[in-house]
């Protein structure tokens, strides 16, 4: 495995770039077909292996479109107004005093600028109150994924609440 690895890497890995525009993606890609080479007990017998390792790497790829596809469509996007309604009425944030008004305020500034897939996933597991795994299935991705997403958002929402309710954290 070693040998085919030395030999092919670098040619998956321009295939995968050449179509996904994204060095990490790639490399990630990459180490996705020889997981799966190795995880595969058909190398051996296989009489081209350039050809079944690049349809391993097409296949791939197709099923990551994929599931981007499905993503986009359980996407929710909600207008400020829709999310300031759903935040006054979470169990999240209520607003009580002039310091809840701040902190929802902090925390809106926070979620527009999460990508749409972070704001589903926080949204779909804190507004509507699925588990990890309900939100993955929901989405069409895996539990890691969900995971990283809201830990993402949380990091975004600390930076916002240092800053206070009037910056702009980038």
């Amino acid at each position: 495995m070693d040998i085919v690895y030395a030999k092919f890497r670098e040619a998956i890995r321009r295939y995968f770039l050449s179509r996904t525009k994204s060095f990490e993606e790639a490399d990630e890609l990459t180490q996705i077909v020889f997981l799966r080479l190795l995880n595969s007990q058909t190398l051996p017998a296989v009489h081209n292996p350039r050809g079944y390792i690049f349809t391993v790497a097409r296949n791939l790829l197709l099923t990551v479109r994929k599931r981007a596809a499905r993503e986009q469509r359980y996407f929710v996007s909600l207008t400020d107004q829709e999310l300031e309604d759903k935040l006054s009425t979470s169990r999240l944030l209520s607003v009580d005093d002039s310091s809840s008004e701040v902190d929802k305020q902090c925390f809106i500034n926070a979620l527009r600028e999460w990508p749409a897939a972070q704001r589903t996933a926080w949204k779909l597991h804190y507004i509507d109150g699925l588990r990890y795994e309900q939100t993955a299935d929901k989405m069409g991705i895996n539990v890691h994924t969900v995971h990283k997403y809201i830990s993402k958002a949380m990091v975004c929402v600390r930076a916002h609440f240092d800053a206070g309710p009037d910056s702009n954290v980038e």
